[in-house]
């Protein structure tokens, strides 16, 4: 059983590199790979790795993209992200209310009652980064203000994505909005965020110190991982995503520059099992299930609001803050994926008889092609922005 298990996970990550290395010499993001390899060797062809919820390898898959977004925040200038988190709640808003009213338009359109256009509106609200990071950080474009809004953002997000689906499930199963639940889970998660970038930014040299008078080998980048898988937990705790408390540990370690040797240590690490979530992640999904014909006007329908209204919200937010248009597009389209957050919301929608089977099946076939367009779409803008601007 456990020899099976390895050889699933060689079998994957082999292929997995080798169709990076392939894309990298074409000149698109490695990660698009990643999930071409997932295709092959899950359930859509070979069946040879197939993750379970709950699973050994799903596990495994998730601690990866949790250690890419403690590195993405080891990575992060901590001064000149904390200095953006004005703009980040006003682009933020914008992108909720966006993506909101895009999906509840779905549901009119479909002739959906008043309670499944709400969960269609809640379910395109949730955004996943970790694929952005990723391309960001492959082309070396993390730490910019663009990268930066999408980071910011995409925090802001799950805050907000945790109250709208707290109102929706509200509206469904009470008739009425709980304005004192909803308010008590927007302050605080949005206060332990806060409250873990400052407290651990501020005690970031002294635990530096603390960790390097140690005699255990590596005590440093060891002791800081530990440290991170903490306050992921803690995030998860209080209904957060894990991976915006990891992003809120690796950024508040890197207020003490001295950190930077962590960030060297976990890159081998995020190399190896963040290819592996995002060999997972579509190595799960069955396309000829969810690619049915009776579905096309549906799945067409859906990805189009759901790609307009994150483009909408965050490239005008991005605008009204200062960013130059190509560079507030860039943001727009880099929050264009969704993951767990979405299917989780459309799983309690189905859960309480608000979200039929097609609408979730459109939600894995969003998550999917956002999966592969995503990171040639950023590159190509990224490619279309440098050739323009040395001429403005």
């Amino acid at each position: 059983m456990f020899t099976e298990f390895l050889i699933a996970i060689a079998v994957a990550l082999i292929i997995a590199k080798i169709l990076e290395e392939v894309f990298v010499r074409i000149g698109l993001p490695p990660v698009i790979g990643d999930i071409i390899a997932g295709i092959i060797v899950g359930k859509s062809l070979l069946g040879i790795f197939v993750p379970e919820e709950g699973g050994a390898i799903d596990y495994i898959s998730w601690l990866g993209v949790v250690l890419l977004l403690f590195y993405a925040g080891l990575e992060t200038d901590y001064r000149h992200f904390m200095s953006g988190i004005k703009n980040f709640i006003v682009v933020s808003i914008l992108d909720v209310s966006f993506a909101f009213i895009n999906g509840f338009i779905v549901g009119l359109i479909l002739g959906y009652s008043m309670d499944k256009s709400i969960f269609l509106g809640t379910i395109l609200v949730a955004t996943s980064v970790s694929l952005t990071v990723k391309t960001l950080i492959d082309i070396g474009k993390l730490d910019t203000k663009e990268g930066l809004t999408i980071l910011g953002v995409a925090v802001l997000d799950d805050i907000q994505g945790l109250i709208v689906l707290v109102a929706a499930l509200s509206v469904v199963v009470y008739g009425v909005v709980d304005i004192k639940d909803i308010l008590f889970i927007g302050v605080s998660a949005f206060l332990f965020w806060l409250a873990s970038i400052i407290i651990i930014g501020r005690l970031s040299s002294s635990l530096f110190k603390i960790f390097s008078k140690l005699r255990i080998e590596n005590s440093i980048p060891i002791l800081s991982i530990i440290l991170g898988l903490v306050v992921s937990a803690l995030a998860g705790v209080i209904g957060l995503s894990p991976i915006v408390g990891a992003y809120a540990a690796g950024l508040a370690l890197a207020r003490c520059r001295r950190f930077q040797v962590v960030s060297e240590k976990v890159k081998i690490l995020v190399d190896l099992l963040a290819t592996l979530f995002f060999v997972a992640s579509s190595a799960r999904i069955a396309i000829e299930t969810a690619l049915k014909p009776e579905y096309v006007w549906l799945y067409a329908l859906f990805i189009g609001f759901a790609l307009l209204g994150k483009t909408l919200g965050n490239t005008l937010g991005s605008r009204i803050v200062g960013l130059p248009w190509r560079k507030a597009l860039i943001v727009g389209v880099g929050m264009w994926p969704r993951a767990e957050v979405a299917l989780i919301s459309a799983t309690m929608g189905m859960t309480h008889g608000v979200v039929d089977t097609p609408i979730y099946f459109a939600t894995v076939v969003l998550i999917i092609v956002t999966s592969i367009i995503v990171p040639p779409m950023i590159k190509l803008l990224y490619k279309f922005e440098e050739t323009k601007s040395p001429t403005q």
